[in-house]
């Protein structure tokens, strides 16, 4: 439900659900980013820092304290904090390589997994901070290489932002082609899935690719 109404872009809606579900235990691993989406949707980035900073401090289970460290680093890269998100997306990243997939686990279903969502989200958002940061060899190198592993994958789900990404960095380098490339990668994405925030990143990468072609009335309709 949390989900749903994040594609409804209403974040009370994904509040109360998010806060449900980790009231009652939830071991989801998508619980607390959820619950970061929906605070960050109403502006509500200090609360979202907040509520994760708490759900650390009790010691939560593996799945927990990774989605915790996640939707902690995705705020504080929202926020411009790109010290502390650097520290929440490594802890992210080291849980996730600590405890993904234990034997037996194929298809990461194991409380203690990390999805590859999860997976993806870390590496594209390590390379949002790089690329916040004037580090763009290294942004364009985790974005390509998360977008490859998601490619591999075969979920459109998780497709367009590690692409909108790379998409970024590479039109800021005036390598519009190659960002083009990516930006395709993102909208095909949008266009399979639906989903709000695969439509928001494809439109985001749109807006840089317009740009940096000087296509002005393009970037304004976008």
């Amino acid at each position: 439900l949390a989900i749903l109404a994040l594609h409804d872009r209403d974040g009370d809606g994904v509040v109360t659900w998010a806060r449900r579900a980790l009231a009652a235990g939830s071991r989801s691993g998508v619980s607390a980013t959820l619950l970061c989406h929906g605070l960050a949707i109403d502006g509500r980035l200090g609360e979202a820092f907040d509520a994760m900073t708490t759900l650390l401090a009790g010691g939560p289970p593996p799945a927990v304290s990774r989605d915790a460290h996640l939707g902690r680093g995705i705020v504080r890269v929202w926020s411009n904090d790109l010290d502390g998100a650097v520290a929440d997306l490594a802890a992210a990243d080291g849980s996730a390589a600590e405890h993904d997939r234990p034997p037996g686990d194929a298809e990461g279903l194991h409380p203690g997994s990390a999805s590859l969502l999860a997976r993806a989200d870390v590496g594209s958002y390590q390379a949002e901070v790089a690329y916040r940061a004037g580090r763009w060899p290294e942004a364009l190198d985790l974005a390509e290489a998360i977008a490859s592993v998601v490619d591999d994958a075969g979920d459109a789900m998780v497709v367009a932002l590690p692409h909108a990404e790379a998409t970024f960095v590479l039109a800021g380098m005036g390598r519009v082609d190659d960002a083009q490339a990516h930006l395709d990668a993102a909208v095909a994405s949008a266009e399979a899935t639906g989903l709000m925030p695969a439509r928001l990143w494809a439109a985001h990468a749109t807006l840089r690719v317009a740009a940096a072609r000087a296509d002005h009335v393009r970037v304004a309709g976008v």
